[in-house]
């Protein structure tokens, strides 16, 4: 993949006219093809110029079709493809959660699905509910309870983004309490004591949103649950 690492080849490729092709793939492509087409416009929609050509492309809703009509390893590169979309657009965040992701990448963070689909998955999921609409469709949709499950099975990856995902959910008043009722205080303390540093400082950081966000409050809740280390972490820093 010529895109892969290197800014300048994901401009040339996309000033080459590149992307319209790999719009299309996505739809008219064979299984193999439409992964790669996939995997191609996640490397390019890295560069912010390129993501606002990827979505005039109309490349959204084929993206998001695959998230559970493609292969297993298509889906987690429609979800990784999503995902980087989604990098600093609110509009992108919209768009994305108006044509119907957020079930579909909900559904990827199952017990058995491909763990890179639980990782893009779970990152798509973490970047959609930076704001205040998403958070509600997250939740709504049932996306809590395999987030908080996915702290325990998934990968260090995997659960570094759902940590992070359930703390951007938690800064809803209502999902927080439905948060700390679905049990996800063990299973982000645990993963804080000890982890892999990122999914240690995302696992503290839910638990501060938790403890000490507008409307939750939870901090004796976390602390019983043996989270005051993490929170004497985040608050020194």
């Amino acid at each position: 993949n010529l895109a892969l690492g290197s800014p300048q080849n994901k401009a040339a490729m996309a000033e080459a006219g590149a992307i319209g092709p790999l719009v299309a793939m996505l739809t008219v492509g064979s299984s193999v093809a439409q992964e790669h087409a996939a995997a191609a416009l996640w490397n390019l929609a890295s560069n912010a110029k390129n993501r606002k050509a990827i979505v005039a492309a109309k490349a959204i809703k084929p993206l998001v079709h695959l998230l559970h009509a493609g292969s297993g390893a298509t889906r987690a590169k429609a979800a990784g493809a999503l995902q980087t979309l989604c990098n600093k657009d609110i509009d992108n965040k919209v768009a994305v959660a108006e044509a119907g992701a957020i079930p579909h990448l909900i559904g990827l963070l199952q017990k058995g699905n491909n763990s890179a689909a639980q990782e893009t998955a779970a990152g798509a999921l973490q970047s959609l509910a930076t704001i205040p609409y998403n958070r509600e469709l997250v939740a709504d949709e049932g996306g809590i309870e395999p987030l908080i499950a996915l702290l325990s099975y998934g990968t260090v990856v995997a659960q570094k983004n759902a940590a992070a995902a359930l703390g951007n959910l938690a800064s809803n008043e209502h999902n927080c309490k439905d948060i700390v009722a679905a049990g996800a205080l063990q299973p982000l303390v645990a993963l804080y004591t000890p982890s892999d540093g990122e999914a240690r400082e995302q696992a503290a950081g839910a638990l501060q949103v938790i403890a000490a966000s507008d409307g939750c409050r939870q901090w004796r809740a976390v602390v019983a649950a043996g989270g005051e280390a993490a929170l004497q972490v985040v608050s020194a820093t």
